[in-house]
């Protein structure tokens, strides 16, 4: 995960950014029709990919106060 540092306005930051690749694969099965005398055979296949970056970053103010601050995006199922 690559890492940077620096100052702005006098104060020191330093953080690290990344990108996570996820795959995503499905295979479905089943039926479809108004009624059972009508149903026919479903089957669907699909595959995908989601890229998902993140950061996070500390400013130092001093040697006890830190601000940190994250952002990410994230997938739910």
């Amino acid at each position: 995960m690559p890492t940077f540092s620096g100052k702005v306005g006098g104060y020191a930051f330093d953080g690290n950014a990344g990108l996570r690749a996820v795959q995503t694969k499905e295979d479905l099965g089943g039926y479809q029709g108004a009624s059972s005398a009508t149903a026919v055979p479903l089957r669907i296949k699909t595959s995908y990919w989601d890229y998902l970056p993140s950061m996070n970053v500390r400013f130092k103010f001093s040697d006890q106060l830190f601000l940190r601050a994250a952002a990410s995006k994230t997938i739910t199922r």
